[in-house]
């Protein structure tokens, strides 16, 4: 199954059963990665976790960049906390609500992001919802010059704690970098 973005433009997810190989899936998205802005698949967990899907990411074709992975919310943006915001993203709930969330950028982010997007590839790695994420990056780059692409809560790993479950960003589900190749700044 192929998930297209909802401006109905390049896929950005391919969902495969797990009775599919390994193997073959692997050969079916070497052919497709040129062509895809971030390939998604789920694939069996081989952990002791009750089979619990894993997700295994392939992101955009690897160029000669090393890849440079900025969490969202603390590092790119803050939570304005009584400061006038820069941004403001509007959530809709379910129960028909609306929540606002305001965020200040962090100063000289854009310095920072003009002087490292020539030498990385750079990613929003965060554990927020896609919607918002997207809302505050299409806000910080709404030219796509910088980000190469905004991996989101479904790109993360479920951990279960004594008294909470959390989500982990987990660089391991990146198949298609070398880890040595592979920068988090969280």
């Amino acid at each position: 199954m192929c998930i297209r973005d909802s401006m109905g433009g390049e896929a950005i997810a391919m969902v495969f059963s797990p009775s599919i190989s390994v193997d073959r899936r692997q050969r079916f998205t070497a052919k497709m990665i040129e062509e895809a802005a971030i390939v998604r698949y789920l694939g069996r967990d081989f952990s002791a976790d009750k089979g619990k899907k894993e997700p295994i990411l392939l992101l955009t074709a690897p160029r000669k960049r090393k890849t440079l992975l900025i969490d969202l919310i603390g590092t790119i943006v803050a939570p304005a906390e009584g400061r006038t915001p820069d941004i403001t993203v509007t959530i809709s709930e379910k129960n028909g609500r609306w929540i606002y969330r305001n965020y200040i950028v962090r100063p000289y982010l854009e310095t920072f992001l003009k002087k490292l997007s020539p030498f990385f590839e750079l990613f929003v790695f965060t554990e927020e919802k896609r919607r918002t994420a997207t809302t505050i990056t299409d806000k910080l780059d709404p030219r796509r010059q910088y980000f190469a692409g905004v991996l989101t809560r479904e790109h993360c790993s479920e951990l279960s704690l004594v008294d909470r479950r959390v989500l982990v960003k987990n660089v391991d589900a990146i198949v298609n970098r070398k880890k040595e190749n592979i920068i988090a700044i969280d």
